[in-house]
């Protein structure tokens, strides 16, 4: 292979590496959010409590997709909504995660 070749290869594969990490979905930051604050434990395939699953949760919540600002309110709701006040983990969420979660649950990404 010549030299220009390699650096044409080279360029193409930084160039797909740019584009895929740019275009990566918020979703999956949202579940990597939710591994992170352990929300499976309860809210996963197998719900545990009673708990509602991810899948419950992003059905109920589909009708808010596209309203402005819906999921910072329903991100604080989670956060301070009487239920929700014998949950821990809710409530040590920060308004900002809340708002992710409840975005990537609006947005019909399920797992």
């Amino acid at each position: 292979m010549t030299m220009q070749f390699l650096k044409f290869r080279h360029a193409m594969a930084v160039v797909f590496f740019v584009i895929s990490a740019s275009s990566a979905p918020a979703a999956s930051a949202s579940a990597a959010l939710a591994l992170e604050h352990g929300c499976f434990s309860c809210h996963g395939e197998l719900s545990r409590g009673g708990s509602p699953t991810f899948a419950q949760l992003s059905r109920h919540l589909a009708k808010y997709k596209g309203q402005t600002g819906a999921a910072a309110r329903k991100g604080e709701k989670l956060k301070t909504d009487d239920e929700s006040q014998d949950i821990t983990p809710h409530r040590m969420l920060s308004s900002e995660k809340a708002t992710l979660l409840l975005q990537w649950l609006i947005d019909g990404v399920a797992p």
